[in-house]
């Protein structure tokens, strides 16, 4: 039986009764032609699993579509139509939503046509006159097609929803990651009393927060334009005591030259066979110190996390270098003023009691002299 023949409902076939999706599959068909459209309606109805909508074109297709608001299982196209073609059609629908399927109809069939309606998205082709025996086949394929696609949005979106929770989870443990080694580096240099503590503390904090072996502390003296070696663990090199900074080709004298933080891997066979960091350390904008690390292990790679981990260090050392200079600096002026203050006391006593001595040895000489005579 083809499309421009009565439809008896009885000779529906079976094959869509039972195969097709138990709940109603919701079609759209958008044919210039109305007995077409109309045809087409009274033949799914019979079936009885389908809800079908109408639109003589394609624009008035894709305002269905929007009105709709989802939930659209497939469309029916005819390929010609005024204004807008059922290819463009349909990639407009895929557009979309891609998990609508989409069959064209055409009266006019041709290896090319069949090629771009593919293109565009659609999933099966009927060429006019059609036999219902070949829709039912069509729409039995719409519907297994469209349950696949939904499922693949259903997996996509549970995809999409795990990757979301996963860099939720990421950035929160990660965030917990840096308040536990926040509260580490605060906590462990509060309790330091003295910068020479400090500058040894800030090694020793730098290894054990980054895993590695060797760990270098540097203050910057830049009117000899120096650096000197306050603190290291794991490493011992004498050329390392004091670097004469502006012509070292050294990575650490980079870094107090232009204060820009050097991350350097191992090189195999080189002087310097290990992983190397170095961060610059300042105080007030102008660059204190230079702090370095290096894990001496062959292929062993330094990543940002470690950078991220000494910028965190750096920053809390720097402010409690700075209390501690300055308390340092205050604890000195005001010992060297009591030290100053006791040596003019101990002066002024010394006098006093030397003058009270001649006093009273002048008077005892005259007591002593009126009596003799």
């Amino acid at each position: 039986m083809d499309l421009n023949q009565p439809i008896p409902y009885k000779s529906a076939p079976n094959i869509v009764r039972t195969k097709v999706n138990k709940s109603p599959l919701k079609i759209l068909i958008v044919d210039d032609e109305r007995l077409v459209r109309e045809t087409l309606k009274e033949y799914l109805h019979a079936l009885g699993s389908f809800e079908v909508y109408l639109a003589e074109n394609a624009f008035e297709g894709l305002n269905t579509i929007h009105r709709l608001g989802g939930g659209l299982d497939g469309v029916l196209v005819d390929i010609n139509m005024p204004g807008m073609d059922g290819i463009e059609f349909v990639k407009r629908v895929k557009k979309k939503d891609r998990s609508i399927v989409a069959i064209i109809i055409t009266g006019y069939p041709s290896s090319e046509k069949v090629i771009q309606a593919m293109r565009a998205g659609a999933s099966d082709f009927l060429a006019k006159p059609f036999s219902l025996d070949q829709l039912s086949v069509s729409l039995e394929r719409l519907a297994g097609e469209r349950k696949v696609l939904k499922e693949n949005v259903y997996l996509s979106r549970e995809l999409q929803v795990k990757k979301a929770l996963e860099e939720t989870n990421q950035k929160l443990q990660q965030k917990v990651k840096e308040q536990a080694i926040l509260f580490t580096i605060s906590d462990t240099l509060s309790k330091t009393k003295s910068t020479k503590e400090l500058y040894n503390t800030l090694v020793e904090l730098a290894c054990t927060l980054t895993q590695t072996e060797q760990g270098l502390f540097w203050v910057i003296n830049r009117d000899e334009q120096k650096m000197i070696l306050m603190a290291s663990k794991g490493l011992y090199d004498p050329e390392l005591e004091t670097i004469h900074y502006p012509d070292s080709p050294l990575p650490y004298a980079q870094v107090a030259k232009d204060g820009i933080p050097t991350l350097i891997p191992a090189v195999d066979g080189a002087k310097r066979d290990a992983a190397l960091i170095a961060i610059p350390l300042f105080i007030q904008k102008n660059i204190f110190g230079v702090l370095s690390i290096a894990c001496p292990r062959p292929g062993v790679i330094l990543e940002d996390d470690a950078v991220f981990i000494l910028h965190l260090l750096t920053e809390r050392a720097s402010l409690t270098i700075e209390n501690l200079l300055l308390y340092e600096s205050v604890s000195y002026n005001l010992y060297s003023t009591l030290t100053a203050l006791v040596s003019t006391l101990e002066a002024k006593d010394s006098y006093t009691k030397a003058l009270t001595e001649s006093d009273c040895h002048f008077h005892k000489n005259c007591r002593t002299g009126r009596m003799q005579r």
